[in-house]
């Protein structure tokens, strides 16, 4: 009972904190885009195939990099024909169809990467048609989460078992030592073994 009553709040807590964790990279994976745009068209290169290749290149590096910043979230970058262009991690697949976001950007999805179950929150950046996404494998999604029920149930058990104990403790001290001396005294008197008594005259 006082489980099922802990439980739901802090894994809501919990998977609030981790969503907002993967909304958060995906942003700065967009900054970091739009930075390195803005710096082509600062310098009004943005015909120059090199310039805009190499300003690419760097975009995707800053992005990979996050995943030392936010640990437990992986990158990648997914260009106009699904194919993955940079990835922070070993990807057993080329391609990526992501599904379409139907609340907005701030959605948490539910897909497969090759043999793994992820999850996932992408933004789309419009001047290179890239999506940029942050991905956390379910195991690492859920770690936190089975940690807090199995940290609940040790808790609750532990509570429970100081109630019993406690309960043990008053059975012995308040009923069962004056139960003993009663049947004690039953048996003394049922033997014959009777205390005389004073009797003081007036």
């Amino acid at each position: 009972m006082l489980t099922q009553f802990l439980l739901p709040p802090i894994i809501s807590l919990l998977q609030d904190r981790t969503d907002a964790t993967l909304i958060h990279a995906t942003k700065m994976g967009i900054i970091a885009c739009e930075e390195r745009f803005g710096d082509i068209l600062e310098l009004r290169m943005e015909d120059n195939q090199q310039m805009n290749a190499a300003s690419k290149k760097e975009a995707i590096e800053q992005i990979k990099k996050l995943t030392q910043i936010i640990p437990g979230i992986q990158m990648l970058i997914i260009d106009k024909d699904s194919k993955i262009i940079g990835s922070s991690f070993k990807v057993a697949v080329n391609q990526l169809v992501l599904q379409k976001q139907i609340k907005s950007q701030n959605s948490i999805l539910i897909q497969n990467l090759g043999d793994h179950r992820v999850r996932l929150n992408y933004q789309f950046f419009p001047f290179w048609r890239w999506h940029v996404v942050s991905i956390m494998f379910d195991d690492d999604y859920m770690a936190p989460i089975l940690m807090a029920k199995q940290v609940i149930s040790i808790g609750t058990f532990g509570v429970l078992f100081i109630v019993l104990f406690t309960m043990l403790v008053l059975f012995i001290w308040r009923i069962n030592r004056p139960l003993k001396s009663i049947i004690q005294a039953t048996e003394e008197i049922s033997k014959g073994n009777l205390k005389p008594l004073s009797v003081k005259g007036k």
